[in-house]
């Protein structure tokens, strides 16, 4: 289930256009009114991190299903492992 205040959804509506990267932490893509908001992303970079990489992947293979353009992506596995090998370096500097 979705849940967020109205005005934060608004404020979401009307920034998601301009988003260029998307780090998704946990999250396992499946609100859908959440899902429709991204098909609004312009061209995006995205990175995921879930409990394993399997589940890093089908979350990334869900936002896919938006036909959304996608320039670069990454799945990571275990998010203390990701932090600590600072395998998001490169995502959040550039």
């Amino acid at each position: 289930m979705f849940e967020c205040p109205a005005n934060h959804v608004r404020v979401l509506s009307d920034l998601i256009p301009k988003v260029t990267k998307v780090l998704t932490i946990g999250w396992r893509g499946m609100e859908d009114q959440f899902l429709q908001m991204l098909r609004n992303l312009g061209a995006v970079t995205i990175a995921t991190v879930a409990g394993t990489q399997d589940d890093a992947r089908e979350t990334l293979e869900r936002i896919r299903a938006l036909s959304i353009e996608i320039v670069g992506h990454a799945s990571y596995a275990g998010f203390s492992d990701t932090i600590g090998d600072r395998k998001l370096d490169g995502f959040l500097g550039a």
